[in-house]
């Protein structure tokens, strides 16, 4: 009897395989979004195990966790003098957006629109600030506090969420 059930046990896990269906896991976490013979599925697939056919439809899967982007600029302050700012941007993408932002953006919106965004960012607030205000905690606060509000006002619309700016050196 046991070795019967383990058999039928094994026998429903090889079918997926066998009629050529696809098996994605999503995790805690994450999110799928899904496309039925190209179009783009209007609600997010929640955590769980999710089938699909491969001919006809994909399921990508998207991270809704907080997520960090260092970026390295060169910048120039309001005298002119070239700085380094080492920072990093904190955000995500909440579960109930990563289908508009997929539609919307695309898959690699991390390189399509938040990097570029974060560099405008740095090199917009930074040219306006002495270069003493790199070094001081009063002008780090400011800076940091003035490139969260361009960053927020740039990307909340587009269903990016970003938490916190940190000036780390």
């Amino acid at each position: 009897m046991l070795r019967r059930n383990m058999l039928l046990g094994l026998l429903l896990l090889m079918l997926p395989v066998v009629s050529g269906c696809g098996l994605t896991v999503i995790e805690d976490g994450e999110v799928g979004v899904r496309a039925d013979f190209g179009k783009i599925s209007d609600q997010a697939l929640g955590s769980g195990w999710h089938m699909y056919l491969p001919v006809f439809s994909w399921i990508e899967t998207w991270n809704v966790k907080t997520q960090e982007i260092k970026e390295v600029a060169s910048v120039p302050s309001s005298e002119g003098l070239i700085s380094q700012l080492d920072m990093s941007v904190i955000y995500s993408v909440p579960a109930d957006q990563a289908v508009i932002v997929r539609k919307t953006i695309g898959r690699n919106y991390r390189e399509t629109i938040l990097e570029p965004y974060i560099r405008e960012a740095i090199r917009n607030v930074v040219s306006g600030y002495a270069v003493k205000a790199l070094f001081s905690d009063a002008g780090r606060k400011e800076i940091g506090e003035n490139i969260l509000s361009f960053l927020k006002s740039k990307l909340d619309q587009r269903g990016i969420i970003v938490q916190d700016v940190l000036l780390r050196d």
